[in-house]
């Protein structure tokens, strides 16, 4: 806030949704259907090349959800629009999951995972989302690339550059105790600087 940002959607909505989580969803869900005509025509799909199964030069969307969303053909579009043909995009879910977007993505540099049952079906946040974060079988099973920009349903690229950060080895938003009423966050930012889930 003190640079003149907004840092989240419960400052943003106020007006029309009073702060509250209802708010925010109403504005993305405007946001996205008011933009789908155009979306609904950029490619999922990327093109393979000789770069792309090289660990080090290979560049990777990690989607992670535990549905099957309505907004996640809109995300991967987006997804794909602004990291560009060559990026491998692994899709992760649970099983009943992965069988859906097996009929409906199956394709050119698109990878789909059947989450472990040992990982639950990601409904109880954040611990089963975590346990899959730190473990093994995502980072040596599953991903086989460098460079790996971790998303859901829910978040958006809105231009080029994400490789600008490729630099860094782990990069998150800033969290703010504006940002989320969660007096949970509001103890770890009195640790010090934080970051965290969410976009950057």
């Amino acid at each position: 806030k003190k640079e003149g940002w907004t840092y989240s959607c419960y400052a943003r909505f106020r007006d029309q949704g009073a702060g509250t989580r209802e708010g925010c969803l109403d504005a993305f869900t405007r946001f996205i259907q008011q933009s789908m005509p155009y979306v609904s025509q950029w490619p999922i799909f990327g093109v393979k090349n000789s770069a792309s199964e090289k660990f080090v030069s290979c560049k990777a969307l990690l989607f992670i959800e535990g549905r099957h969303h309505e907004w996640t053909d809109y995300a991967l579009r987006v997804h794909r629009r602004y990291t560009g043909p060559s990026w491998m995009f692994y899709l992760v879910g649970p099983s009943h999951v992965a069988q859906t977007w097996r009929r409906l993505y199956s394709g050119p540099m698109i990878r789909i995972v059947d989450l472990p049952r040992r990982f639950g079906n990601l409904s109880v946040y954040p611990d089963q989302i975590n346990a899959l974060y730190l473990s093994e079988f995502l980072w040596q099973d599953v991903v086989k690339c460098e460079h790996v920009l971790v998303s859901q349903s829910d978040a958006l690229m809105l231009r080029h550059g994400v490789e600008d950060f490729f630099d860094f080895a782990f990069v998150v938003s800033p969290i703010y105790p504006e940002s989320l009423p969660s007096t949970y966050w509001r103890y770890v930012l009195a640790q010090g600087v934080a970051g965290g889930n969410g976009g950057f």
